[in-house]
C-alpha cells in the first residue's frame, strides 16, 4: 500500500489547505521532475498517491495491485488526477469521472502503466532502466524530459483543481457525508444529484 498522498479525512479537518497545498507541492514535483521517473506500484495505491504513480513518465506496476481514483464516490474530485487528463491515456478520465479500479493489463494496453508484472514492479523498473535509459544520453534525456513537460498549463490545471476541492468542501456536505459513510463502511445519502 502506498503510504503517501492525501488522506480523504484529511481534507475535512480543520486545516484542509494544509493537505491540498501539499499534494499540490508532490505532484508538481513529480511532473515536473527533470530527469525520467519511474514508479512501482505494488498493493493498494488509491487517490492523491495514485496522482503521484500516474505523474511519472513510466509507471510499473505488480498484475495484482489497485491503482484507482476513488474520489468521486466520496463526494470529492481528484485533483492530481485531473489536471494530468490533457497528458495521459483516456482511461484515466474514466477512473477520475468513475472511481472504478481497472485490471493492471488492460491499463498497461491503454498505455497508462508501463508494465504489469508478476514480479516485483520496482525490479521491472530498474530492468527497463538498464534497457532502454541507461544507454541514452543523460543530457538528451533531460531535454527530451524538458520538451514533454507539460509546464505552466498543467500547474494551472493543478491549482484550479486544488482550489475546486476547497471550494466542494465549503459548499457541499456531500464531502463529509461521503468520507463518513467510507470510513463507516456504508452507503452515503448525498444531500444533492447531478
Amino acid at each position: 500500500d502506498l503510504e503517501c498522498g492525501t488522506s480523504v479525512d484529511e481534507l475535512l479537518s480543520d486545516d484542509p489547505d494544509a493537505a491540498l497545498q501539499a499534494l499540490g507541492r508532490a505532484l508538481s514535483a513529480v511532473v515536473h521532475c527533470p530527469v525520467p521517473l519511474l514508479a512501482a506500484v505494488r498493493g493498494r495505491c488509491l487517490g492523491s498517491g495514485a496522482a503521484l504513480a500516474v505523474g511519472a513518465q513510466f509507471l510499473f506496476a505488480q498484475e495484482d495491485a489497485l491503482l484507482g481514483f476513488h474520489e468521486t464516490t466520496v463526494g470529492l474530485i481528484a485533483p492530481g488526477a485531473s489536471a494530468l487528463l490533457p497528458w495521459r491515456p483516456a482511461i484515466l478520465r474514466r477512473m477520475v469521472l468513475t472511481g472504478e479500479l481497472i485490471d493492471m493489463h488492460q491499463l498497461e494496453l491503454s498505455g497508462l502503466v508501463t508494465a504489469a508484472t508478476a514480479n516485483d514492479p520496482a525490479l521491472a523498473a530498474f530492468a527497463f532502466y538498464a534497457e532502454h535509459l541507461a544507454p541514452c544520453s543523460p543530457f538528451a534525456l533531460r531535454n527530451a524530459v524538458a520538451a514533454a513537460d507539460p509546464g505552466l498549463e498543467f500547474d494551472r490545471r493543478l491549482a484550479d483543481s486544488l482550489a475546486r476541492v476547497k471550494r466542494m468542501l465549503d459548499e457541499s456536505p456531500d464531502p463529509l457525508e461521503g468520507v463518513s459513510a467510507f470510513l463507516e463502511a456504508r452507503t452515503p445519502r448525498w444531500a444533492g444529484r447531478a
